[in-house]
């Protein structure tokens, strides 16, 4: 059943959406246009995210300074610091700029330097370091 208006309230809405005092409905929003919505964040929660993983970086570096003799860990904690301080360093920048700057003409060898040695000590580590354990766990041929 449909709600019915008083007699005089009807004009009174007239009145108000011709006006422009009605608020207008609004377009539907694009996909990109909702996800950048969504995604926008205001200065605090900018300040907040920037702190939490400078700190949570912070505190895999010094864990990996005291497995410095235990190479596997060391590599693991260390890589992961390293990717949580470029991760904070976003939250202030946005990662689109922080992308566009790292890739800068002016900077892209380096950018390509730093993420090369990232993975080359994680795949030093972790696969080169098991391979040379199961090598040296394997039962020996004596000829």
């Amino acid at each position: 059943m449909a709600v019915e208006e008083p007699a005089g309230a009807n004009w009174w809405n007239r009145l108000r959406t011709n006006t422009g005092f009605e608020p207008q409905e609004d377009e539907p929003q694009t996909l990109l246009q909702q996800l950048d919505e969504a995604t926008t964040l205001s200065r605090m929660q900018r300040i907040y995210g920037f702190a939490i993983c400078l700190g949570i970086g912070l505190a895999f570096g010094f864990l990996a300074s005291l497995f410095l003799l235990l190479p596997v860990k060391f590599a693991i904690l260390y890589t992961v610091s390293n990717i949580f301080s470029i991760g904070s360093t976003m939250f202030l920048m946005g990662p689109m700029k922080q992308l566009g700057k790292m890739f800068d003409k002016g900077r892209i060898v380096a950018t390509c330097a730093y993420l090369a040695s990232l993975g080359l000590t994680l795949w030093a580590a972790l696969w080169v370091s098991h391979e040379q354990c199961s090598e040296s766990m394997a039962p020996r041929r004596f000829m």
